[in-house]
This record gives structure tokens, sequence and C-alpha cells, in this order.
């Protein structure tokens, strides 16, 4: 055992010289070597109108598939920060869009050839944002007739297609004991998907109803 160990450690900073000298070569090469990868790059929509956003889709992504030396294809992968700006001429609707070698740079430094755009045409939807104040609707479980919403509406924000369908803010349901009744409860508001409102919750002020 010894006789082994003696020959292993035999020139132990000669061979691990050797070794990393060898690494360091191999790492040249593929450096060196030229190598053709797919590139997932993000889109950067750009809007005339600053009230306009892209409300569909959400994946907003286009694949490349370029060509160049290792070193030059790792460099663009991990400092490059690629993306492409691609300006949406309207401002409403549907609108087709359509990536093209015009609308793909890449830095000065970098040495790689674009050789195709993987990612097919595709349809955006642009919207409008506006504002509206929209009521607030209490759900109380179980009914509660004698319900006061303070306050009783709030400012929301979102795009004009979705307020088509949004028409007032619920909250979240309340429960309550009419047995022993609270003079007042604190309510959540259910406020739907691509809506931001002002407020998250209100105050819900009660009483049973009176016997005439």
């Amino acid at each position: 055992m010894n006789k082994i160990w003696k020959a292993i450690s035999a020139n132990y900073s000669l061979k691990l010289s050797a070794l990393v000298l060898a690494l360091l070569i191999w790492f040249y090469v593929v450096l060196q070597n030229e190598y053709q990868i797919n590139l997932v790059v993000p889109i950067d929509f750009q809007l005339e109108n600053d009230s306009a956003f892209v409300a569909e889709p959400i994946s907003n992504k286009a694949i490349l598939n370029v060509k160049g030396k290792g070193g030059a294809i790792l460099r663009l992968k991990f400092w490059g920060r690629q993306s492409i700006n691609y300006t949406l001429e309207s401002n409403r609707g549907w609108t087709r869009v359509n990536i093209g070698q015009n609308d793909i740079s890449f830095p000065p430094w970098s040495d790689v050839s674009l050789l195709s755009i993987e990612t097919k045409p595709f349809l955006v939807r642009i919207d409008k944002v506006i504002e509206e104040n929209l009521p607030v609707v209490p759900i109380v479980e179980p009914t509660v007739k004698n319900v006061k919403v303070v306050p009783d509406s709030v400012r929301c924000k979102g795009g004009m297609e979705v307020f088509k369908e949004v028409k007032y803010i619920r909250t979240e349901p309340v429960a309550v004991d009419t047995t022993k009744l609270p003079s007042r409860k604190r309510a959540n508001l259910d406020i739907p998907p691509d809506i931001t409102c002002d407020h998250t919750h209100i105050m819900l002020y009660l009483s049973l109803d009176k016997e005439e």
C-alpha cells in the first residue's frame, strides 16, 4: 500500500501542473470552435401612446438561431443582455408581430451571426388604460339588509376591454352572527384580475331591520 501511495505522490506538483495545462488547452479549443445554438431573447414592446399596453399574449420572447465561436457565444449569453425592441404602431386592438432581422441588433463587440429566427409571426392585443369609479357591493353571509359601505365606491385602473365586463367590485364574503351582530366589520375587496384599485378593503356598518 505504501508503495502505491509513493508512486502516486511522486512528482505530484508536476502531475498537477500537467493536468491544469491540459484543461486550459481543452478549454481554449472549446472556446475557439464554432457552434450553432438557439438563444431565447425577450421582446421589449414599444408603444407610441403611454396609456396603451400589451394585454395579450403574456409570452414575449423570441428564439434566435445564431452561430459563432464558443467564447463569443458565452460573452453574448452572460454579458450581452440581448433584447429585441419592437415598435407597435397600433394603439388598440389586435396587431400582427413579425420579428425580422432589422429588429435584431447584437452588441458591437459580439462576433456572432444570426442564422434564422425560429419564432413565427404572432398576434398581440393592445388595450388602453383607463380609470373608473366602481361601486362596492357587499357580500354578507347570512344576508343583512341594512349595510352601509364606506367608501361606497373605489377608483380602479385597468384595460378598456376589462371594464366592459366589470361594472362593480364585490367584497369577499363576510360571515356574521346575526344574534350578535357587530356594528362594523372590515371587508377585503375581491378585485378581478388585471385591475388595480386605490383600496384593497372597506368598512361595513351593519344593523338589523327594525320592526314596524
